[in-house]
């Protein structure tokens, strides 16, 4: 008896799930629409001596915290950012993808101009309680293949 209650209640689940994803194809679908070139693949550019030294240096990873941490990969010219949600709440990723393109490639703030000017790539991870979603990786090369796009 207990069996049959747990199928039942198994097969609603799986119900629940085929109707969920019929109607988050055509949502995937829309958002890829405009997203960044699909043509733009990530190739590592040498940083200069100062950038490196200061993306190994404390200066650089002091900023991380129990909210985001910073890592750098060296091989890759690659700072790996993990922004971490607070708990009982989510990342919403509805376009998550195009403003973190827009940010890196017309934003003035610090952060931003520092990742353009280097040559240095960014790769962006949302971790909240559900999962873990990530943006990029992405250097400067990304805004000059989207101006040249459009």
């Amino acid at each position: 008896m207990a069996y049959q209650e747990f199928h039942r209640e198994k097969m609603k689940i799986k119900k629940i799930k085929k109707v969920g994803l019929l109607f988050a194809l055509p949502i995937i679908g829309c958002q890829s629409l405009g997203a960044p070139d699909q043509e733009y693949v990530y190739v590592a550019k040498k940083l200069s001596d100062d950038v490196t030294e200061y993306l190994k240096s404390d200066d650089f990873t002091q900023g991380s915290n129990h909210e985001v941490s910073y890592y750098f990969d060296e091989s890759q010219s690659l700072i790996d950012v993990t922004i971490k949600a607070h708990p009982d709440t989510e990342f919403i990723r509805s376009g998550a993808e195009r403003r973190a393109l827009k940010r890196l490639c017309t934003s003035t703030d610090n952060w931003q101009t520092f990742i353009r000017e280097s040559g240095v790539g960014v790769k962006y991870h949302y971790k909240d309680e559900r999962k873990i979603s990530t943006i990029g990786p992405w250097n400067s090369d990304v805004c000059n293949n989207q101006l040249s796009g459009q």
